[in-house]
């Protein structure tokens, strides 16, 4: 490691503000869900798997990513850049199913609030977000003990598993792993643009006790964080497109590369923007926590 490599860039700075926001942002959720009531109707199993998944992405991946920007390569060795991608890949994945299930949390319990605590009680929560771990974890377990590759990405100073070593999983891994999330996830959220789910949310809102009536809001929370997603993944899937359609790479440009590819990780700090713009009651959330980290100050 040459010290006078050390290049402080416009990408540096832009890593590391993500980092530090998707750290502190994430911290601030869990603070306010565990000392507030504001968002009291979330599935607790469900949002700490989607909330911790975000975290671990700003205190084990990104960090990383920063020193690396800095020297303009990987500094860490094979096997380490082999292990994030794994781990990339895993929380990845995670997320996925935890938004896919928070989605069917707040869908049942609009929708079949009689039989949620039977379907999605505290046990089955439980074990559901389990099988979201063992489903990310034995997915990425061909990668990680040799049938992917991972490869570094300069552009973006990370690791990724290159899929081009092993097609065939890919397809099979597309098809068993990442379509039913979405199909989920689209069948959810179409539902609340019925008039079916108009009138069970008028019953629901007027037979739920006080610590319910947010669940339709947070319902429209999920339904952000999904479009939210494929917002932030369109560009870089487009512009993967269209480098293996550009095979002279005449116009290939390594800044859109970073841009799209830091847009897509970012969403570990997104979520918060999300929520400070669709959700009162994280709002709320918020200004009890400053108004009790406050009054604690004052009394110390």
């Amino acid at each position: 490691m040459d010290v006078e490599k050390i290049r402080f860039t416009a990408e540096s700075f832009i890593i590391l503000l993500l980092t530090i926001g998707t750290i502190a942002s994430n911290i601030i959720i869990l603070l306010i869900y565990f000392r507030t009531d504001a968002l009291v109707s979330m599935n607790k199993f469900f949002f700490g798997s989607l909330i911790f998944c975000d975290l671990f992405f700003g205190l084990f991946v990104t960090p990383f990513s920063f020193w690396t920007s800095m020297f303009d390569e990987w500094l860490y060795g094979p096997v380490f850049c082999h292990i994030e991608a794994y781990v990339i890949t895993a929380l990845w994945i995670a997320s996925l199913y935890s938004l896919m299930w928070i989605s069917i949390d707040h869908h049942m319990a609009i929708r079949k609030p009689q039989r949620y605590e039977n379907m999605l009680g505290s046990v089955r929560s439980l074990c559901w977000m389990l099988t979201i771990w063992v489903v990310a974890i034995c997915f990425c377990c061909p990668p990680l003990f040799g049938m992917q590759r991972a490869t570094y990405y300069p552009e973006a100073y990370i690791c990724l598993l290159d899929w081009n070593t092993g097609t065939a999983f890919l397809v099979t891994a597309c098809l068993i792993v990442f379509i039913p999330p979405f199909v989920v996830l689209l069948w959810c959220h179409l539902y609340m643009l019925t008039k079916g789910y108009a009138q069970k949310r008028q019953t629901f809102e007027k037979g739920a006790d006080f610590q319910a009536l947010s669940r339709p809001q947070q319902y429209s929370v999920s339904l952000a964080f999904s479009i939210t997603n494929l917002i932030i993944w369109l560009p870089w899937l487009l512009l993967q497109f269209y480098d293996v359609i550009d095979h002279h790479r005449q116009n290939y440009s390594p800044t859109w590369h970073f841009a799209t590819m830091w847009l897509v990780l970012g969403n570990s700090f997104w979520k918060f923007l999300v929520y400070l713009g669709v959700s009162p009651s994280f709002r709320q959330g918020l200004k009890m926590l400053c108004k009790t980290w406050c009054r604690e100050t004052e009394v110390s």
